[in-house]
């Protein structure tokens, strides 16, 4: 008998048990769900559902009250899940109310002094990995009554990223922190991935910032009508951006909350049947340490053979950069078909920018999920910005304009900024950018904001800087304020060497070696320049057949770590002198091929690179 709606086994129990602390442990549990695979949208990739659970968190019942501090500890499984993610239709902190999530240690924790509040008072956790997690609750009680916290959904996703990666052949696809994406600067920090739940399951799309005629910062987002004809809820909508790959083929690109807002509304569109467009606007304030663009946008008429380049999230990948050109007019779209690199399910919604001007022209209105690199097909239809009257009216107005450029919120030089949040290296997303500017033409007010270590900022405003009760700068954070005119000359990106493929899970040995590519990929931290240093660190016998020793000579060895020619680490452990007394290290790398291999030397005072013969 055909199934008619979504089935959802929802099977929850509530028991009280003793955490390992001794304080009482509320658990909630939810059964495995079952789903109507026929009620998932076969043009969209498909995250997992979400549940109604509804609780109070800050009832009485498993609380502990002591020293002043009331405390709550609340255990969520929910069953066979790769990850979860917490809704909270209410989530309001007094001051030194505290909230942390754990899985098998702490993931995130929040202040109310220094938590960031939305307008609508929801809240939606980051990614927790695996099927449960504990929320810890500690309020002092004299503020109590100010604080709201209550449960409305758990979000269960079926497949982690790594277990995608992994079962997947991405290996046509190039990261966008590849030297592909060089002259890309501005229009990869305009994308982002969303993630939006239709009918109870979520899927997740491309889309991008684009910039209107009166330069204004509405935080436009252009998308595909086929990735917003079902949603409802539009509060819950996530947008991540910066979502990439540090440096080409490097680092995890992991969903980061640095760079999150939530919430948005559908402002206009043109059906999937047509064009395939959609604007929704982001109500949630872009940070200014996000460091996103706003597109420019291109309506003019274009030719066949006309270049272009899609930036885009494949199957929820981190950004990629694949580039064509066109091939076929129909109506109100175009064919593409891809010569480097292609696009997947993930991909939908992704803007489609003109090479000649680096502005968007259309967005990506097919992309079949379930497809990957062993597939041939490498083409797909996009939606003409100029076919949807709707979305045209609203970017171009009565201004006559055909064409208009992008628009940088740092680099415009606003009056005045206000600065809140979290503030992280700029490493995190890419691994050549040393630091961001942030400037202002008059004033810089900053408060409930926390510069971690590592965090690599100059402020610089023409009148003054103000730091607000509630900024924290953290020991390691590298920071400067200072008044200063703005520049025009800011850098927003770093630079990347590499022409490589992303190949996340590709063990294609016949890939081009390309040895300044292996050296932008392993350098994470600062080089060591000094000669004296590096001649002091010696290894030996290079070539050598078995064993590699590294003398140090007084410096201080923390770690080595073994590379292919493509930037594999082959997680070989090194022997590290537990007192380094002997300033030596032993590598056994006889089971290795022979071959070109690189070691990364950290040592206490930055990095070196030395490049071993296996004979």
């Amino acid at each position: 008998m055909k199934k008619i709606g979504l089935i959802i086994i929802l099977l929850v129990s509530v028991c009280a048990v003793k955490a390992q602390t001794g304080s009482v442990l509320q658990e909630i549990v939810l059964s495995v769900p079952a789903i109507d695979s026929s009620k998932i949208d076969p043009y969209l990739h498909f995250c997992g559902i979400s549940r109604d659970t509804v609780l109070n968190c800050l009832d009485n019942e498993y609380s502990q009250k002591e020293t002043a501090i009331w405390r709550k500890h609340i255990k969520i499984q929910s069953t066979g899940a790769k990850e979860i993610k917490i809704v909270f239709r209410k989530f309001i902190l007094s001051p030194n109310a505290k909230v942390s999530f754990y899985t098998d240690s702490l993931q995130y924790q929040y202040q109310g002094a220094y938590f960031v509040h939305k307008p609508d008072s929801s809240f939606i956790s980051d990614f927790l990995r695996g099927e449960n997690c504990t929320i810890a609750i500690e309020i002092p009680i004299d503020e109590f009554d100010k604080n709201q916290i209550l449960i409305s959904q758990i979000k269960h996703f079926t497949e982690s990223f790594e277990d995608a990666v992994k079962r997947t052949d991405y290996s046509c696809l190039i990261d966008v922190n590849c030297s592909e994406g060089n002259d890309w600067c501005d229009q990869k920090r305009s994308v982002a991935i969303y993630y939006f739940t239709q009918n109870g399951i979520d899927y997740l799309c491309s889309g991008a910032l684009v910039n209107n005629y009166q330069n204004n910062f509405a935080q436009y987002f252009l998308t595909a009508r086929h990735c917003t004809n079902k949603t409802i809820d539009w509060s819950n909508t996530e947008f991540y951006f910066n979502y990439q790959k540090p440096s080409c083929n490097g680092g995890s690109g992991w969903h980061s909350d640095y760079y999150r807002v939530q919430g948005s509304q559908l402002v206009e569109y043109c059906d999937y049947t047509w064009s395939d467009n959609a604007i929704l606007l982001i109500t949630e304030p872009i940070p200014i340490q996000a460091n996103v663009y706003y597109a420019g946008v291109d309506i003019t008429n274009r030719s066949l053979g006309d270049k272009v380049t899609i930036i885009h999230h494949p199957a929820g990948l981190p950004k990629k950069i694949t580039s064509g050109k066109l091939q076929n007019f129909v109506g109100p779209r175009w064919e593409i078909y891809w010569d480097n690199g292609n696009t997947f399910g993930g991909s939908s919604g992704a803007p489609v920018f003109l090479n000649n001007n680096k502005r968007v022209i259309a967005n990506n209105a097919s992309s079949t999920p379930g497809y990957d690199c062993s597939n041939n097909y490498r083409q797909s239809w996009v939606g003409k910005v100029k076919a949807c009257s709707g979305i045209e009216n609203i970017l171009f107005g009565n201004s006559g304009l055909e064409s208009y450029a992008g628009i940088d919120p740092i680099k415009d030089c606003q009056s005045t900024l206000s600065l809140q949040g979290d503030f992280y290296s700029t490493h995190e997303y890419d691994a050549t950018l040393d630091g961001l500017t942030i400037q202002a033409g008059n004033t810089i007010t900053v408060s409930n904001a926390t510069f971690h270590q590592d965090a690599n900022y100059t402020l610089t405003a023409g009148t003054e800087i103000v730091f607000l009760p509630g900024t924290v700068i953290e020991a390691g954070a590298n920071f400067t304020a200072k008044i200063s005119p703005c520049s025009i000359s800011v850098i927003s990106c770093g630079t990347h060497s590499s022409n490589y493929k992303s190949i996340e899970n590709s063990n294609d040995e016949d890939a081009e070696y390309d040895e300044e590519r292996i050296i932008a990929h392993l350098v994470t931290e600062t080089l060591i320049i000094d000669e004296n240093l590096l001649e002091d660190l010696n290894v030996y016998p290079n070539p050598t057949s078995g064993e590699l020793r590294i003398e140090s000579n007084g410096l201080r060895i923390r770690s080595v770590d073994i590379f292919d020619i493509f930037g594999r680490n082959l997680g070989i452990n090194a022997q590290i002198h537990s007192d380094n007394s002997e300033n030596a290290v032993v590598i056994n790398i006889s089971q290795l091929s022979v071959g070109i291999y690189f070691l990364r030397i950290n040592t206490e005072v930055g990095q070196v690179l030395k490049k071993v013969l296996k004979e």
